[in-house]
């Protein structure tokens, strides 16, 4: 598979597949490289390819998250293009360049250049040249976590808060999962409904063996029992995405926390 690289102002790269964003200082000679998570990169390419265009927010929904098997919150939305605008500003773009218009959607103005170096791969900076800032790679950045191996290794990735308010995405959200059952330390177990094999649902919960009557604690979320546990997973998908949260998902529960957490099967990623 080709890989395509864009020059974006005439001085940073952007690599689609790897998600490294890089610019060198011909004065300094020094590099900053940035490297982004894959639903940031993907809402960069989308943008660059619709330049010029407002793209809706289903627009983006669909083109990162849904057609890869995936359902997330605005919020988890809004928190991506906001990682987006601080990767390109660690750049020291003056210029605003990504826009938000109100009720319509986000654009890449056509005020900025956008190039495409080439359709192959292209060397990346030297490492020991780099300032690398990654932005969602936690995992990295805390060697007391553990790494969980097995056959199939699944590795816990991102935690992040979705503040989920009443909006009809929420509720049409909340209709996709039916209860499945109620376990013995409180979980309410949740399957979603386009998927009539549950094997894989059930495999996720064995591997998990989720306790809610455990408070889970992080530094994302203060000390709240999340007893509503939500899987989504299909079989032609390799990955599974686990919802825990403090109430229902349900449009009335405004102030509901869930925990997004992201497994894929054999290798791993970051996405939120």
């Amino acid at each position: 598979m080709l890989n395509r690289i864009y020059l974006i102002n005439n001085f940073i790269f952007f690599d689609v597949i790897s998600g490294k964003l890089w610019a060198r200082d011909d004065q300094t000679l020094e590099t900053t490289e940035v490297t982004v998570n894959t639903p940031v990169r993907r809402c960069l390419q989308l943008l660059i390819e619709k330049q010029g265009q407002v793209i809706p927010h289903d627009e983006f929904f669909e083109f990162v998250w849904r057609k890869n098997g995936l359902e997330v919150s605005p919020n988890s939305f809004y928190q991506n293009i906001s990682l987006l605008r601080r990767a390109l500003k660690s750049f020291n773009i003056n210029d605003e360049v990504i826009i938000t218009i109100p009720k319509q959607g986000i654009i890449l103005p056509s005020r900025v250049t956008i190039s495409i170096v080439g359709d192959q791969s292209v060397e990346a900076p030297v490492e020991d040249q780099a300032k690398k800032t990654n932005l969602l790679d936690t995992s990295k950045r805390r060697s007391a976590l553990p790494i969980i191996s097995a056959t199939i290794t699944i590795c816990l990735l991102l935690l992040t808060i979705v503040l989920y308010s009443s909006s009809p995405t929420m509720k049409d959200f909340s209709i996709k999962f039916s209860e499945i059952e109620v376990t013995p330390s409180g979980c309410h177990i949740y399957f979603n409904k386009d998927e009539r094999n549950y094997e894989r649902h059930y495999d996720t919960l064995r591997k998990l063996s989720p306790n809610c009557s455990v408070i889970d604690q992080t530094e994302f979320y203060d000390q709240k029992p999340l007893h509503y546990f939500y899987v989504v997973t299909y079989d032609h998908v390799d990955r599974t995405t686990i919802y825990q949260c403090e109430k229902p998902m349900t449009a009335n529960n405004r102030d509901n926390f869930c925990l997004s957490r992201y497994f894929v099967l054999g290798s791993h990623r970051d996405e939120s």
